[in-house]
């Protein structure tokens, strides 16, 4: 009933199909295979990310001279 609705468009978002389960052998890693996951899932997590990371730091620099130049104690005193 549920593959029908789903076949003809009445049932648009994602669903689980009856008796489409399957289940998956998976090996469980040994004590080397854990330590090497754990310090290479860190350095991957950065290398995925280094453009946030850099953007962070440049904004950070940006506000660190612009403080530093005083502009935001002159801009809040212009205001209060």
């Amino acid at each position: 009933m549920a593959v029908k609705k789903f076949k003809d468009g009445t049932i648009y978002k994602p669903v689980a199909i009856p008796n489409s389960y399957e289940r998956i052998n998976l090996k469980k890693p040994n004590l080397w295979q854990a330590i090497n996951q754990f310090v290479t899932s860190q350095v991957q997590g950065i290398a995925q990310n280094v453009d946030i990371i850099a953007f962070v730091l440049i904004l950070g620099g940006c506000i660190g001279v612009v403080h530093a130049n005083g502009a935001i104690k002159l801009g809040d005193a212009g205001f209060i």
